[in-house]
């Protein structure tokens, strides 16, 4: 009988040492073996595994419900009232604009993966989609750093006037410091 640590050990083009499987169906993606198998399956996962993939796509898709129509939504009103605090508003429709990177790529590309278990858009998509994935989790971060600054100077200097122009050079930081620490993503992945 084969194992798995042989199979993942061997490459798609050393077949030499499979003996014959009769029940088996070797599929090569990526240039990694992959035995399919009811049998085989059933143990190499967890007794619970459907019922735990069944909860986790369905948590996943409320997320993704609810974050969608609620940033979606707060994105709308900031966008149409007018504000006194020019500056809270450019932070918190930066947060929104985070969350929603979050909410409309991050939560799908679990769906997808939860759902089929296969990559389907090949190393450029990987590369790409684990940038955004990045970038919204540093992005959601460094907005919530730079709200968090934000109201320090609120609290310890009442009196003093903020400037929008602060607050917009601190969103700018964010931004970037996101995208500069997202981008190793894109070369780690293959």
């Amino acid at each position: 009988m084969i194992t798995v640590p042989t199979l993942i050990s061997m490459t798609s083009t050393d077949t030499s040492s499979i003996p014959p499987l009769s029940s088996h169906i070797i599929k090569t993606v990526f240039n990694s073996t992959i035995v399919t198998n009811s049998t085989c399956a059933a143990r190499l996962m967890p007794a619970n595994f459907e019922l735990n993939r069944f909860y986790f796509i369905s948590i996943y898709f409320l997320l993704l419900t609810v974050g969608a129509v609620e940033n979606f939504s707060a994105l709308c009103t900031l966008l149409q009232h007018r504000y006194r605090n020019r500056g809270a508003k450019v932070l918190l429709i930066s947060l929104t604009i985070a969350n929603l990177i979050m909410a409309l790529i991050l939560i799908p590309i679990e769906i997808v993966w939860r759902i089929t278990y296969v990559w389907p858009t090949g190393p450029l998509g990987c590369k790409i989609l684990q940038f955004f994935r990045a970038l919204g989790h540093y992005a959601t971060s460094w907005m919530l750093v730079v709200i968090s600054i934000d109201r320090y100077l609120v609290l310890t200097k009442p009196f003093a006037r903020q400037s929008t122009k602060t607050v917009t050079y601190m969103v700018i930081f964010a931004w970037t410091a996101a995208v500069l620490l997202a981008i190793p993503q894109v070369m780690c992945f293959s």
